[in-house]
């Protein structure tokens, strides 16, 4: 029997998102559970616990001009002591709402390169905060050890690896904490925001 085009997608996708970062991991990448975009300085990468919107704002982000560069795995690799990212085609998943709030607006030509490596210069844990206006997200710097701490519980570890890879991870993970500015963004969830809260990100990370 043939394959279908429908299952010929979901087997690629299926690879790229659980074969392909095992396999860099093994040879020495590693990796966030990230989505993230690329601006003319760097990439930006979107943290957070599943279902907080990491691929959804990732796509509204896109949408004022920046590079789509990661959906839910970010990969990258020490250059001296500067995290630079992977880029993966990852397919983007997202569901029919988000697909159609991140579709509201017209999406700008952009003028970026189109790259499969940059330097990782910011990452933003995203939270979700009812209790504020969803036009206004909130911005804290995460310092130093917290930094860490954040990006930890993001981390994808090999498990198969020895102490000498698992000293290399901490290592690799502690050099993207000093090396990027880690950021809190609180934000009130509402798709209809959406466009307003993308807006605010790319302001902040343009300002720093």
């Amino acid at each position: 029997d043939t394959v279908g085009p429908e299952l010929d997608v979901e087997v690629q996708d299926v690879f790229t998102r659980g074969v392909v970062p095992v396999v860099l991991l093994a040879r020495g990448f590693e990796g966030l559970h990230a989505s993230a975009v690329r601006d003319s300085l760097g990439v930006i990468g979107l943290c957070g616990t599943s279902g907080t919107g990491k691929s959804t704002l990732a796509v509204a982000l896109e949408s004022t001009g920046l590079q789509h560069y990661a959906d839910d795995t970010l990969v990258y690799q020490l250059a001296g002591d500067s995290p630079v990212a992977v880029r993966l085609p990852f397919p983007v998943r997202l569901d029919d709402m988000a697909r159609k709030a991140t579709r509201a607006r017209v999406l700008p030509f952009s003028r970026l390169e189109r790259v499969t490596s940059a330097p990782i210069r910011r990452v933003y844990h995203l939270r979700r905060d009812p209790s504020l206006d969803p036009r206004v997200p909130r911005f804290a710097a995460i310092p130093g050890a917290k930094g860490f701490e954040v990006l930890l519980a993001h981390a994808h570890p090999f498990d198969m690896a020895g102490e000498e890879r698992r000293g290399a991870f901490m290592r690799n993970l502690l050099a993207l904490a000093a090396a990027a500015g880690v950021w809190e963004c609180s934000f009130a969830p509402a798709l209809d925001e959406l466009p307003l809260l993308a807006d605010a990100v790319r302001e902040h990370a343009s300002g720093q």
